[in-house]
């Protein structure tokens, strides 16, 4: 029998062995890919909590950023009022017995100015926040994070535009308001619907000038090399070098065509949205003055004409309201647009270059 056997084994010899590298084959090929698996899944999980954690933090620096920026609408809206101060207009016109119809023709223009004046200021400035506050955000995902004193440094940026380049600004605007509305009279009988369209004629006109907001918005918001030098001796070597390059960045991004084109579509919505902010300017059926319903709104039809100067006199009063400001920038911030480029600057500059 033990020699059956051996005659057996002898005769299929090579099919034991092959079968025996076969099989020893599937079983490191297995205990392989069994590792692998475990690899895999491993990083896969490492990958969905960092992935998380970002998330996490990309939520709750976003909410911090736009508490900051909402914190800074009171300075901006008081730095707008004393440019485009028609408040001393509305005093002469009421204590000077004279010459009231040239101070209504300069009321005019300064109010629309205003209204022009929130509107791209607003968007330039929550712009500016969003790219500044995303950067900073996302460098505390990384080793080499600011030291506190480079980044209240950079983050005072915004102070330049606040109060030296906006009045910069206005001057472009008042001379585009002046151009468009010089000539109207104020017995001119308003729309809502020609209220919007002379918005949007103003708005028109201010980007073809040289000196537009929205292809020069670096110009604007980025300050000049005397504030980047001030105060230096209260930063470190490193801290400069990084504050340099933190201008840098901010500026390549001010420059992009994404920012301009972020840039116009904030503010084309802005035409609209402050026109309907002065519907209570206008008629509503037999209901002159009153605040129209919801259902009166969507229908411009509904409202009646009324003077220029009656319309002047209502924007005046609505553009001194720090509500509508602060509703105009809550509009930037919910824009769904605006969200996603504050992810793309958190995204870019979170990932390890």
């Amino acid at each position: 029998m033990l020699a059956g056997v051996s005659n057996f084994l002898s005769r299929h010899k090579r099919k034991f062995l092959v079968t025996g590298v076969v099989i020893g084959g599937a079983t490191l090929a297995f205990r392989y890919a069994q590792k692998k698996l475990e690899a895999w899944g491993q990083q896969e999980a490492m990958d969905f909590i960092e992935r998380a954690r970002r998330q996490q933090h990309f939520e709750a620096m976003d909410t911090a950023c736009n508490s900051t920026i909402s914190s800074l609408v009171p300075t901006v809206f008081e730095s707008i009022q004393k440019i485009a101060d028609c408040e001393k207009h509305v005093v002469a016109i009421q204590t000077t017995k004279t010459s009231k119809l040239q101070i209504w023709e300069v009321l005019k223009i300064e109010v629309v100015s205003r209204v022009l004046l929130e509107m791209c200021s607003g968007a330039m400035l929550v712009i500016l926040m969003k790219i500044q506050l995303n950067i900073i955000g996302a460098s505390m995902l990384k080793e080499n994070q600011y030291s506190t004193e480079l980044q209240k440094k950079y983050l005072t940026m915004c102070n330049n535009f606040i109060s030296s380049k906006m009045k910069d600004l206005y001057t472009v605007i008042r001379g585009c308001v002046d151009a468009v509305i010089h000539d109207v009279p104020l017995t001119q009988q308003m729309t809502v619907a020609s209220t919007e369209d002379t918005l949007w004629l103003v708005y028109n006109r201010l980007r073809t000038e040289k000196k537009n907001p929205f292809d020069n918005m670096s110009e604007y918001l980025i300050p000049p090399e005397s504030w980047e030098n001030s105060r230096e001796d209260s930063l470190a070597n490193v801290d400069i070098q990084h504050l340099r390059s933190l201008i840098d960045d901010t500026r390549d991004l001010l420059e992009s065509m994404e920012v301009k084109k972020l840039m116009n579509l904030l503010t084309s919505q802005g035409c609209g949205f402050f026109t309907d902010k002065f519907l209570s300017a206008f008629p509503v059926g037999n209901g002159a003055g009153r605040i129209p319903s919801d259902e009166e709104v969507w229908s411009f039809s509904n409202f009646g004409p009324v003077p220029l100067a009656r319309l002047v006199s209502n924007i005046q009063a609505t553009t001194k309201n720090l509500d509508v400001f602060t509703s105009w920038v809550n509009h930037l911030l919910n824009n769904d647009t605006f969200k996603m480029f504050g992810a793309n600057i958190y995204e870019a500059f979170s990932c390890p270059k």
